[in-house]
């Protein structure tokens, strides 16, 4: 021991001389080195030689079934997977305290627990931002546009309203004259002309289809008739004769124009919409054809919100065609723009994580403070966050091993070796002592290096080095159970676990039928994929701004990917150093 003891001194001192050295010098200290340990080549052989002398034949292989060796791997697995139980705080928070436990100094200090509720409450509470979208903007305008021309290809047909002067009939007479059924105009005219006979000289009549059977009102029809008489007593018979002939052809252009009624572009719209567009007059229409699409741009560009009361948004319709649209079709507009108006503001995810990420950031935190010799917690009151922070930072959290929980995590890592064991008896029974040490040494890398605190596990490593070792059976249960003892042992993030366990089991499933290098290839860009898919999705809804979400993910892939790489460069020389076929 002294001997090895002066070697490693003087390799120490060697390395603090050359370190700044050039590269040259390594070869020369590489010869000394061989040089320093030449004096240890025959103690090492004699002592092989003893071992090998003082152990029967078989020996090892005995030992490497006996329970010894079992309790030793339950033993070792336990106390690196076991983290959680070795500081577990007595008086944790939700436990009821035991008795009443002062403050030996007064403090004022953060309650980290506290903070992060208050953070993560003001990230859920964040209002939302919200952007355009424009396809639903783009489909109301459509809609609108088209609604607009199917209006105006129908007043086409049905000619020019008012279809006489107004100073012979008002626009209200001219428009109930006009889809007036047959049987109520011959009665006016009858009235207004007793001389008048249907089917005389004068009352021909090329209306072939009927308006539809729309009653007309007792005052409507006396007004129709007093200004229809006035007008007669006021021209001589040819000027009337021409005022009823332009009445019938107004008539037959809007039993045609009706005829070809279509459906609105919307359901929200009634059936005869379109016979209202009829009842405007000519300057009416050409204004809201050419005021409605700018004031329909206006709301939309301000963005019509979900949940928006309908009554809300027509007062705010009647607002905007207050000053663009004329009195006379104001009911018209109102019900088109109400009935196509549809929430177009959704949200914008991104810029809703930004604004909640930087509310959260803004709350200040939580600070708790206590006088020395102030009751920190009273016998028979349940712990809160509060109360933990300054037990712990007291140090009277009474922090230490948790005995039962730690037997019973033994317990469950006994189960997983047992299981393992028979998984080998029935899929790989001819396994040698320093198989189940490599199964062993690779078990018990996963915690070391979780310990160590690296961003992942290394569960896809080991299931594709057991899997190509061993065989896919006993693959998938060595990294199924590492998962469960890892989840249950120690404290790591659950997507981090749950994406790297996922990759292992994959690794683990197809290690053993992958066996050139372009498959496994293959196979380590579909395990960098496949976690750092599974990452991003596990956290989607984590409130993570977008862009630092899909960054880590995109190491995780990364991460996955080196794991696979790594099981590939070192399984050559694990099948030389544990002499494996």
């Amino acid at each position: 021991m002294v001997l090895v003891m002066k070697l490693f001194q003087s390799l120490v001192r060697q390395f603090a001389a050359n370190r700044s050295q050039p590269v040259h010098h390594l070869h020369q200290s590489l010869e000394t080195l061989q040089k320093q340990l030449e004096p240890l080549r025959r103690p090492l052989d004699r002592l092989a030689q003893s071992v090998r002398t003082v152990t029967p034949p078989g020996w090892f292989e005995r030992a490497s079934h006996s329970p010894l060796v079992l309790g030793i791997t339950v033993l070792t697995l336990t106390s690196a997977l076991g983290h959680r139980f070795y500081n577990s705080p007595q008086l944790d928070i939700g436990k009821v305290a035991t008795q009443t436990i002062q403050a030996p100094a007064s403090i004022t200090l953060e309650d980290p627990k506290a903070t992060e509720e208050s953070r993560k409450l003001a990230r859920t509470g964040a209002l939302p931002i919200l952007q355009l979208d424009q396809a639903v903007t783009q489909q109301v305008q459509r809609q609108l546009q088209q609604q607009l021309q199917q209006g105006t290809t129908i007043r086409d047909l049905a000619g020019a309203f008012p279809y006489t002067r107004t100073a012979a009939l008002s626009i209200p007479v001219q428009a109930k004259l006009r889809q007036a059924s047959r049987a109520d105009w011959q009665q006016i005219l009858t009235a207004v002309d007793p001389e008048f006979r249907p089917g005389g000289a004068f009352a021909t009549e090329k209306i072939m289809v009927d308006p539809p059977a729309v009653p007309l009102a007792p005052a409507a029809r006396q007004q129709a008739i007093a200004e229809l008489r006035a007008y007669r007593r006021s021209v001589d018979l040819g000027a009337f004769v021409l005022l009823r002939q332009e009445i019938n052809d107004a008539r037959f252009r809007y039993a045609a124009a009706i005829a070809t009624l279509t459906q609105p572009v919307s359901p929200q719209l009634p059936n005869d919409f379109d016979l209202a567009v009829l009842n405007l007059t000519d300057t009416e229409w050409a204004q809201l054809r050419q005021n409605l699409p700018p004031i329909a741009h206006r709301i939309l560009t301000q963005g019509v919100s979900p949940g928006l009361p309908n009554t809300v948004l027509a007062d705010a319709v009647k607002l905007h065609l207050d000053s663009g649209i004329p009195t006379g079709a104001q009911a018209i507009a109102s019900q088109l723009l109400s009935a196509l108006l549809t929430p177009n503001l959704i949200r914008d995810e991104e810029q809703t994580r930004l604004r909640a990420e930087k509310v959260a950031q803004e709350i200040p935190p939580v600070m708790v403070s206590i006088r020395r010799g102030d009751a920190i917690t009273r016998q028979g009151d349940v712990i809160t966050s509060r109360e933990f922070a300054l037990l712990d930072h007291f140090k009277l959290s009474r922090r230490e091993v948790n005995g039962w929980g730690l037997l019973g995590f033994g317990t469950l890592v006994s189960g997983a070796v047992v299981i393992v064991w028979i998984v080998k008896r029935r899929y790989a029974p001819n396994l040698r002592r320093r198989d189940g040490v490599l199964i062993w040494l690779l078990s018990l890398s996963t915690p070391l290096l979780i310990a160590l605190h690296i961003p992942s596990t290394n569960l896809p490593a080991v299931g594709l080095l057991i899997s190509s070792f061993y065989g896919a059976p006993l693959g998938l249960t060595v990294t199924g159970l590492l998962t469960l003892l890892v989840g249950v042992g120690m404290e790591m993030n659950v997507s981090l676990l749950v994406s790297s366990a996922v990759s292992g089991i994959l690794c683990g499933w197809l290690g053993a039928r992958l066996r050139s290098r372009e498959e496994l290839a293959v196979l380590g860009i579909g395990v960098g994929l496949l976690q750092g898919t599974l990452y991003l999705l596990l956290n989607v809804a984590s409130g993570t701004v977008w862009y630092t979400l899909l960054g880590i993910s995109a190491v995780q892939g990364v991460i996955g990917l080196a794991w696979v790489i790594i099981g590939m460069g070192g399984s050559a020389y694990l099948e030389q150093l544990f002499d494996l076929v």
